[in-house]
């Protein structure tokens, strides 16, 4: 229950302090006199996201007070207690939030800092906040539906319904696909088959084609390769003077002294390393050289290879590195149309299970609305009568859907009817009440569904 809401510095209002007992309370005023300023701060202080626009003019920062008695609400006690949110008064809530223009708002529960979504948890649970425009919602047939759900707590049935209908869905669009296949006529397969066959006897695998473009890299610089190669062993190893005769020489030098000092003996130890790792090197340079195609006629066939795989790659719109790509998606393509028979005859015994399926849960969900039908209405007719309805009639109509319009929901809508006023017949909800009717009945579902999730 809201005990007391200070306001300062908030849009038009300068301050302003109310309290708050049992019962109902009331403010009047002219238009535009801030009346509904008093519902946007509280509304800020139950979870809201602050603007700077909201400060009052000529100032840098707005701040709002509200005190909550929370002895009902044992759900709020238990979290405070459990974030270190309570205070000396465990029955006692005290919120406050402050607004800055050039920087983020700030929250605090009883005095210890709390973040926005912390708020909204129990925000909820502190007040309700109401408006004729907020409650335009509830002329949406779709949103009538889901609260009569939500208020007979049908969830688990829901679920079931959903699930089912979503796997029926999954299935009946499997074989509209499949259908589509079926309608390739002979040409169009001998067509894919034909594509396939093209690309059957090329090699497209990733690795091979960039060996590949390496190789057509390579013999093209094939001259200049094979005169760098060349030079190289010949310093190497060819030469009167070459580096591993250096190398051997300088060792030999140095086993000379590598009795006097064990530092002799250590890079003497390095140079033998450097001498077998040149060794190596020269072996692997004479072999790559031996290897090297140096026939014109080499080039043309790698030339001739590449030049097929650009040209079979412009026929499917991608690169050379795409074809393999594009002959996994054809064949799987050509594959899925030549087994479509025996796959449409299995899933569509699979679509008769998953049909049934759906069918049985829907006239589960069905039975349950229409038990918990008559007890729903009665309790809302309690509500809006103590809301000054003294009159009132409230129906929920169920009705059949056509087949093509089954949904997760289920095989049927819900619409509600009310008549306010003695001999007025029932109607639809969304057709005849008007703004503050529909307030007041919004109110009371509301208290429905909190009791219906407590």
């Amino acid at each position: 229950m809201l005990l007391r809401l200070d306001v300062k510095n908030f849009a038009v209002i300068e301050s302003i302090s109310c309290e708050f007992s049992k019962g109902l309370a009331t403010f009047t005023g002219e238009t535009g006199a801030g009346k509904s300023l008093l519902l946007d701060a509280l509304s800020q202080v139950i979870g809201n996201r602050a603007e700077p626009g909201l400060i009052r003019k000529g100032h840098d920062q707005a701040e709002i007070t509200a005190e909550f008695l929370i002895s009902d609400h044992p759900n709020i006690i238990a979290w405070l207690d459990e974030n270190g949110f309570n205070d000396n008064e465990p029955n006692l809530l005290t919120i406050k939030k402050v607004i800055y223009d050039s920087k983020p708002s700030k929250s605090s529960v009883n005095g210890h800092a709390c973040s926005l979504s912390e708020l909204k948890r129990f925000g909820r649970e502190l007040l309700n906040i109401h408006g004729q425009g907020s409650n335009e919602k509830l002329r949406d047939l779709d949103f009538q539906h889901d609260l009569f759900d939500l208020c007979i707590n049908a969830q688990q049935e829901l679920e079931q319904t959903s699930s089912c209908f979503v796997a029926m869905t999954e299935i009946r669009d499997r074989i509209n696909q499949i259908v589509k296949l079926k309608g390739f006529d002979e040409k169009e397969r001998d067509f894919l088959r034909f594509q396939l066959n093209e690309m059957k006897h090329l090699n497209l695998k990733q690795e091979y084609i960039d060996a590949l473009q390496a190789q057509h890299k390579s013999l093209h610089h094939l001259d200049s390769i094979q005169k760098s190669l060349g030079n190289a062993l010949e310093l190497l190893e060819g030469s009167e003077i070459n580096a591993q005769d250096l190398i051997n020489k300088s060792l030999s030098e140095l086993q000379h002294v590598e009795v006097i000092d064990i530092f002799y003996k250590e890079q003497g130890s390095r140079l033998e390393s450097i001498s077998l790792e040149l060794e190596d090197i020269s072996s692997a340079l004479r072999h790559h050289l031996g290897k090297l195609d140096l026939s014109p006629e080499k080039l043309d066939q790698v030339e001739n290879e590449i030049q097929t795989l650009h040209n079979v790659a412009r026929k499917h719109h991608t690169d050379i590195n795409g074809l393999e790509k594009v002959y996994c998606e054809l064949n799987d393509q050509l594959n899925l149309i030549e087994a479509a028979d025996d796959d449409l005859l299995s899933l569509q015994k699979d679509l008769a299970d998953a049909e049934k399926k759906f069918m049985d849960q829907a006239k589960r969900l069905s039975s349950y609305r229409k038990k918990n039908t008559a007890q729903f209405e009665e309790l809302i007719k309690r509500q809006l009568k103590s809301l000054g309805f003294k009159f009132i009639e409230f129906k929920v109509l169920i009705e059949n859907l056509n087949e093509s319009n089954f949904n997760q929901k289920g095989i049927e809508s819900v619409r509600f009817y009310i008549s306010a006023n003695p001999g007025m017949s029932l109607g639809p909800l969304e057709e005849i009440a008007s703004g503050g009717e529909m307030s007041r009945i919004c109110l009371a579902l509301e208290m429905m569904e909190l009791d219906s999730s407590a």
